[in-house]
């Protein structure tokens, strides 16, 4: 049950967040092959998130302290070897179980259930946070800035993840009502779930682009979307289950 997700050049990686070791595989995303199953180090828990920059991918596990922290491990493609593994956050700041792991900006970010967020030097993996209003477990990171999407009210506020504070705030479409709401960003692209609605929005103004209706994003997952360079993956529920879906900004039509 792979639940957490990363592209790369290699490929696409998949993890299971809810087994017991670290279960990891890369898979070709034009025939679903599997092509790599890369042993991490012994004692790693289960993969909590990955995410892939710099010619790496940035594995995200729990280091086993109380309160729970988590470690970064620094994976090589070419190898399918581990060639660093970062120092604990801080277990004092990052209690219960629910983390993830960005990369964005040449930078490294873990966001969790704290009210910092956690940044990582790629190249020494020395780690730094930055204090933040709220938890930093809602922001999503992307283009160059951490986004956070309002639940309740129809608005994307956008966040400097070095200072924590919010630079301005995007109108979106309102809410859903299941809560099935995700926002997605990279380069020049922005991307916003509201349920069954899918919006492509401008970064810089907030202006929708197109929209379109789709299969809901799957609500049980961390990070149910990412953007692989034009392209978007995102995790739908169906009437067949779960499945992995690609969209680029071209097959997307004004729809309402």
């Amino acid at each position: 049950m792979p639940v957490v997700a990363a592209a790369g050049p290699h490929g696409l990686w998949l993890a299971n967040q809810h087994s017991t070791r670290p279960d990891l595989i890369l898979i070709n995303p034009q025939t679903g092959q599997v092509m790599a199953r890369p042993r991490l180090p012994g004692g790693s828990g289960p993969v909590t998130g990955l995410a892939t920059a710099g010619g790496s991918l940035w594995i995200l596990i729990p280091d086993g302290a109380f309160p729970p922290g988590w470690r970064v491990l620094r994976l090589n493609p070419a190898t399918n070897r581990v060639d660093g593994i970062s120092a604990g956050t801080p277990g004092s700041q990052l209690t219960g179980h629910t983390a993830a792991i960005w990369a964005s900006s040449g930078q490294i970010w873990v966001t969790g259930s704290m009210y910092v967020i956690v940044g990582l030097d790629p190249r020494t993996l020395a780690l730094h946070t930055t204090a933040t209003a709220n938890l930093s477990g809602g922001l999503v990171f992307g283009g160059g800035h951490a986004w956070a999407l309002d639940t309740g009210r129809p608005s994307l506020a956008v966040v400097d993840p070095l200072t924590g504070q919010v630079i301005r705030t995007l109108t979106t479409p309102p809410p859903s009502t299941t809560g099935d709401d995700y926002v997605v960003s990279g380069p020049d692209l922005l991307w916003v779930f509201r349920g069954s609605r899918l919006s492509q929005l401008n970064p810089a103004t907030g202006h929708i682009i197109t929209s379109a209706r789709i299969d809901p994003v799957a609500p049980a997952f961390y990070s149910p979307a990412l953007i692989a360079g034009r392209s978007l993956w995102y995790l739908a529920q169906t009437s067949h289950g779960t499945v992995l879906d690609r969209i680029s900004p071209a097959r997307v039509t004004r729809r309402q």
